[in-house]
């Protein structure tokens, strides 16, 4: 039964993501926030600390040093992205993540933890996961719809691709 289970999991990791080619180790740090008010800002290093202290380790680091570089850009929504949250773009040596302005709207306080979660598992290697209710799922949703089991699903996937497990 417990090889069955290595298996499956095996599979999900394989499903859900991808290799990273960089060379660039995790823990990453990230190295600026563009366009942010100090109090979206603020919102944005809870959802790190938060990340951090589930993961049970640094994932991420907002301090100097050395790590795989994240950047943070607010954007504007245009036409093309009205309904964008977020956007990651990952290079071989860094990972530059566009989080939308909607994002900070009245009310809507509880996606942006998934939502910069979301991003930050495309800047680790995931893809999209075909499953609604799963934080790597093409659609956003409020933190606290997510279950325990797929936050946990997440971080496991997400340790793993970093190697950080």
């Amino acid at each position: 039964m417990r090889k069955v289970a290595v298996v499956i999991v095996a599979l999900l990791i394989t499903a859900c993501g991808k290799n990273r080619q960089s060379s660039i180790p995790w823990p990453a740090v990230i190295t600026n926030f563009e366009r942010f008010s100090e109090a979206q800002k603020e919102q944005l290093l809870t959802a790190v600390n938060d990340l951090n202290t589930q993961a049970g380790k640094t994932v991420i680091t907002t301090s100097e040093g050395t790590g795989f570089p994240i950047s943070l850009k607010l954007v504007e929504p245009t036409e093309d992205t009205k309904t964008r949250a977020g956007y990651a773009i990952l290079e071989d040596d860094k990972c530059n993540i566009e989080i939308s302005t909607i994002v900070f709207e009245p009310g809507r306080a509880d996606v942006i933890k998934p939502v910069l979660w979301h991003e930050i598992g495309h800047c680790v290697g995931l893809t999209h996961d075909p499953q609604q209710g799963e934080i790597m799922f093409r659609i956003t949703s409020g933190f606290t719809t997510y279950t325990k089991e797929a936050v946990q699903r997440f971080l496991y996937t997400m340790l793993t691709s970093a190697q950080l497990l």
